[in-house]
C-alpha cells in the first residue's frame, strides 16, 4: 500500500519491522539469528509420556500443540521452540519455564514441567479450552462492567507475573484465553525474560499493543 511504500522509505534500516506493523505480527529487534526448524503439520518426536493431538499455532519463537498427558490423562499444551541449540538459548527458555511455574494466579497459565531432548526442548503448559480476547463479540465488547472485570483479572495475574521476577512483553487480546468457565488467563511467554536480563534493552513485542515510543 502507499502508506506501507512511504513508512519503508522513511525508515529503510527496519522494513521487517515496518512490515510487521502493518501485519501486526510479534517482533523483536535487533533480530536475533536462530536457526528456525522447519516442521510438517506433525512433529518429528512427541516428548514420552505424552501423545500429539494438532498443531494449535506457530511463531517466530515456537510452534504449540495440543497433547495428551498419557499418565494423568488430561490435555495439556505443549509449547516446542525453535533454534534451542546454544546453551545460552536453552538456559533462556528453561529461566522461562522455571519463573512460570512459580506463578500462582488463577489468571496465568501454569507451566507444568519441561522436556528436554538434544537440540529440543518442550514445555508443558495448562490447557485451557475457550477463545482469545480477539474473538469476543460485538455485545460482550459493548459490556462495559464485563470488559473491566477481564481487564482487573488479568492485571491481576500480571502483577503475580512480575512478582515472580518475569516480564511478559507481549500483552494483546490474542494473547489472553477466555476460558469456557468464563476466566481470564494470559499465555505464550515466548517473550517474557526476567527483570535483570540484558535482553530486555530490546524492543520487543507486538507494535499495535507497544508503547508509542
Amino acid at each position: 500500500s502507499a502508506d506501507l511504500n512511504a513508512s519503508l522509505a522513511r525508515f529503510p534500516g527496519g522494513a521487517d519491522a515496518v512490515r510487521a506493523v502493518f501485519i501486526g505480527d510479534t517482533v523483536t529487534a535487533p533480530f536475533p539469528e536462530v536457526t528456525v526448524t522447519v516442521m510438517n503439520e506433525e512433529p518429528t518426536s512427541s516428548p514420552e509420556g505424552y501423545e500429539i493431538l494438532r498443531k494449535l499455532g506457530e511463531g517466530g519463537q515456537a510452534t504449540t500443540y495440543l497433547a495428551r498427558d498419557r499418565a494423568l490423562r488430561r490435555l495439556v499444551v505443549l509449547k516446542r521452540y525453535h533454534g534451542v541449540a546454544s546453551a545460552g538459548r536453552r538456559d533462556a527458555v528453561l529461566n522461562e519455564g522455571r519463573a512460570l511455574a512459580r506463578v500462582r494466579s488463577p489468571f496465568v497459565a501454569p507451566c507444568l514441567g519441561v522436556e528436554a531432548r538434544g537440540d529440543e526442548i518442550d514445555l508443558i503448559v495448562e490447557y485451557v479450552p475457550g477463545r482469545p480476547l480477539t474473538e469476543l463479540t460485538a455485545d460482550e465488547r459493548s459490556d462495559i462492567g464485563r470488559c473491566a472485570r477481564l481487564v482487573e483479572q488479568v492485571a491481576g495475574g500480571l502483577a503475580e507475573v512480575h512478582a515472580c521476577g518475569l516480564l511478559h512483553r507481549d500483552i494483546k487480546p490474542h494473547n489472553i484465553i477466555l476460558g469456557d468457565d468464563d476466566v481470564p488467563r494470559l499465555v505464550d511467554f515466548g517473550l517474557a525474560g526476567p527483570v535483570a536480563s540484558e535482553a530486555l534493552h530490546a524492543v520487543a513485542g507486538s507494535p499495535p499493543y507497544m508503547a508509542p515510543e
